[in-house]
């Protein structure tokens, strides 16, 4: 199926405010488990060496130069080869900007907060 350059605009806007609305609704999510005392659930196993990464850069003010990157992924243990995940897919978790520095995109962002109490237990 084809879709022309005005369908595929509309799509992409409706996406984007779904992207947002899940946003929200996981910060509600936490904001209630806080006042309920319950404890946000733990995060794919996957993800754990993600987070730690996110984490580090987000820490450095969420912008790296690549030499810190590659530390940061020493240090958490996350195997170089499969570092260039970070930046593929609709939702890319990193970024390079100006020159050889690395950020954080808003998706990162958005699962940094979505574990910020799992990630302050480590």
């Amino acid at each position: 199926m084809t879709v022309g350059s005005e369908e595929r605009k509309k799509i992409e806007d409706v996406l984007e405010r779904v992207k947002d609305m899940q946003s929200t609704l996981r910060s509600i999510e936490s904001m209630l488990s806080e006042i309920v005392g319950e404890s946000m659930s733990q995060p794919p196993e996957w993800m754990i060496d993600r987070l730690k990464v996110w984490k580090a850069i987000d820490a450095k003010g969420g912008i790296v130069e690549y030499d810190e990157y590659l530390k940061i992924l020493d240090r958490v243990g996350y195997d170089h080869r499969g570092a260039g995940g970070f930046f593929k897919g609709k939702n890319p978790s990193l970024t390079g900007v100006a020159g050889d520095r690395i950020a954080l995109t808003p998706r990162a962002k958005e699962y940094l907060d979505e574990y910020k109490d799992f990630l302050n237990e480590l």
